[in-house]
């Protein structure tokens, strides 16, 4: 039977813990070893881990680093004593459709042991009760590392991958902490070669309440919350952050990727507004939507990319 381990993060998420733990348990393609990284609840969640863990041999908990999400998934990420086939990441909050890891595998299994892989899906979007109350977009254009290097289409709750994408993704962790740790997934399997699946069918059920470490990127406040975040110059700060980190998988990077992460630094530097549009234009970057390119041309002109 393939082996996937499933990394979780939790920090007082005993509301919404049990349901997703539940829907984990419940895949209709494999019995999963589950290993959560607690960052340090103060509310019920740590009782509720004991008393799973307890009934259910696959699962284990720790405690976690305690310096946010990020830093807790990659504590579990870079920890060389959880091996498996395959990887997926969970948030204690989300549910599981039964078929999620079964439909990522379909697609994963078909890439060599060697070459890193990545699966991603749509997610349905839900309220606290459970009920839905809408979607995540459809990507129209495909997934790429001229894509990756300005956004990420690959939902963390949704993400399913091979070793080879988590030792990439560790050496990664290593040598610089990302600003996200699904964006520098999907950055570091575009850019060595790898293999991306975007499903267009959702299988996880994202839950939208007001304790989300991170809200649906689409909806409106979040739109708004990001275009703040632009004009702050926070996505200039990201993008730098980004590159730096990708200087761990330096060796990995294919020659196409490393010329085009050689002329994206070039041209971010560049003094003339129009210099920077039209450096970008010739790169082929691009966002998934015409609204996203048009702000990425606006971020150039005004050097915040």
């Amino acid at each position: 039977m393939t082996c996937v381990v499933v990394l979780l993060c939790s920090y007082n998420g005993g509301c919404y813990l049990a349901e997703q733990l539940d829907s984990i348990l419940r895949q209709n393609s494999c019995q999963p070893t589950i290993v959560i990284s607690d960052d340090g609840s103060t509310d019920d969640t740590r009782e509720l881990l004991e008393n799973y863990a307890a009934g259910h041999p696959q699962m284990s908990w720790r405690p976690g680093p305690a310096q946010g999400f990020v830093c807790n998934f990659f504590s579990l990420i870079n920890d060389t004593s959880i091996s498996g086939e395959y990887f997926a990441l969970a948030d204690q909050d989300d549910l599981w459709l039964p078929d999620h890891l079964a439909r990522a595998l379909g697609d994963l299994e078909t890439v060599p042991a060697g070459v890193p892989a990545l699966y991603a899906s749509r997610t349905r979007l839900v309220d606290t009760g459970g009920e839905p109350i809408g979607w995540s977009p459809e990507h129209a254009r495909p997934p790429g590392f001229h894509n990756a290097l300005i956004q990420n289409i690959a939902s963390g709750n949704t993400m399913v991958f091979n070793r080879a994408a988590r030792d990439l993704l560790a050496r990664l962790g290593a040598h610089a902490m990302p600003v996200w740790h699904d964006w520098a997934l999907y950055q570091v399997v575009t850019a060595c070669g790898g293999h991306v699946f975007y499903d267009q069918e959702p299988t996880v059920l994202y839950r939208q309440h007001g304790g989300n470490a991170i809200g649906a990127v689409w909806t409106m406040g979040s739109r708004w919350y990001r275009l703040r975040m632009l004009l702050q110059g926070r996505f200039r700060l990201w993008n730098g952050r980004n590159l730096y980190a990708l200087e761990g998988v330096s060796e990995h990077i294919t020659p196409e990727s490393r010329e085009l992460l050689q002329r994206f630094m070039e041209v971010r530097q560049r003094k003339t507004p129009w210099g920077r549009v039209f450096g970008l234009y010739r790169l082929g970057l691009y966002r998934q939507t015409r609204i996203g390119q048009i702000g990425l041309y606006f971020a150039a002109l005004l050097k915040l990319f």
